[in-house]
């Protein structure tokens, strides 16, 4: 995980991020998508290497707003798409 021996504190935040498994959007909490289970991009990637851009293995979630997430409420890459779903919308639940 280059990410990782660039940043020593990478690895804590996204092991921080595990625990933070939902997306709160319009009163609703929506349930953050796995590193492997995107369906916006081929899934294969996550079964032979981490996520470029956070880190995460296959099964892991992502840091939030990682440039591979998923919005779990449109279905398209999180960091881009219309529901402006930001970084403290992320939460325990």
């Amino acid at each position: 995980m280059d990410r990782g021996r660039d940043d020593p504190g990478a690895e804590d935040y996204l092991e921080e991020s595990q625990s933070l498994t939902h997306y709160r959007f319009e009163g609703d909490l929506y349930p953050r998508l796995p590193y492997g289970l995107e369906t916006f991009r081929n899934p294969t990637e996550a079964g032979r290497q981490p996520c470029r851009h956070c880190g995460a293995v296959k099964g892991q979630l992502h840091e939030p707003l990682c440039d591979y997430e998923q919005c779990p409420v449109c279905g398209y890459q999180v960091m881009s798409c219309d529901c402006d779903i930001f970084t403290e919308d992320t939460v325990r639940a």
